[in-house]
């Protein structure tokens, strides 16, 4: 696993610098611990004109080494992963300074994980029964900033609604609108910290049936909640709220 690891690293900076020398921009990391997968994804990438680098990772580990040694315009990421799940590399991926568009790779890409991918900042996901150019279209839009997520219906945002606590909606509302993370802290009248630590706790509430050994990392805030557990910081009554859409309206 190591010497094929190392061996896609060396063809990812052959081909960076080829990439380069073509004014090629878009810098890849593909995140799967399936090596006929990850050889398959990055093969594919790897034929794409736009494309300038692919470095190609077996663990979320070795993904946020990778991703805090250089800058990737996107990353492609596995849900299901050997040391952590696609959702918690997502948010700790997003942590980082010069954080890349991450868009989840699963073969589960339904309307339950395409709210979980909003929550946990994620710019799209894309199913594995899907073909190469669905892949690649998911992969180029996630770059640009556009997102890559399957229109989420009536009848499943109501059902993932009954699974949440009330207090979570106008959250989740909110991020399947694009709200900036820090204009929803200011609307609910919440520190970040406490935000972060609710959005923790509303992925393992979304997919809980999936697994449940979530791990939450440390928040780095005035927030008492460090691990993702329903913090106890009140959202105020007087705090302005953003309604909810009616199942019914569109968006």
């Amino acid at each position: 696993m190591k010497a094929l690891a190392a061996a896609e690293q060396s063809e990812a900076t052959r081909v960076s610098g080829a990439g380069a020398a073509r004014g090629l921009a878009m810098r890849v990391l593909v995140v799967d611990d399936h090596p006929a997968v990850r050889a398959g994804v990055r093969g594919l990438l790897l034929a794409q004109r736009d494309v300038a680098s692919v470095t190609a990772v077996p663990t979320a580990r070795d993904a946020v080494a990778a991703a805090r040694e250089q800058e990737f315009d996107v990353a492609v990421v596995d849900y299901h992963l050997p040391d952590r799940d696609g959702l918690s590399l997502t948010r700790q991926l997003n942590s980082l300074a010069n954080a890349p568009g991450v868009l989840l790779y699963s073969a589960f890409a339904d309307t339950q994980l395409a709210v979980a991918a909003l929550v946990a900042g994620a710019g799209g996901i894309c199913s594995k029964e899907r073909g190469d150019l669905d892949l690649w279209d998911a992969v180029r839009a996630v770059a640009a900033g556009v997102p890559a997520l399957p229109a989420i219906r009536p009848d499943a945002m109501r059902a993932i609604g009954s699974a949440l606590d009330e207090e979570d909606l106008p959250i989740v509302a909110m991020l399947i609108d694009r709200v900036a993370p820090e204009e929803i802290a200011v609307m609910l009248g919440v520190s970040r910290g406490w935000l972060e630590a609710r959005r923790w706790a509303i992925l393992q509430q979304l997919m809980e049936p999936r697994h449940t050994d979530a791990q939450a990392p440390h928040v780095d805030s005035d927030s008492t909640t460090t691990d993702g557990r329903k913090p106890r910081e009140p959202i105020r009554a007087d705090s302005p709220r953003r309604s909810i859409r009616h199942p019914g309206s569109k968006r």
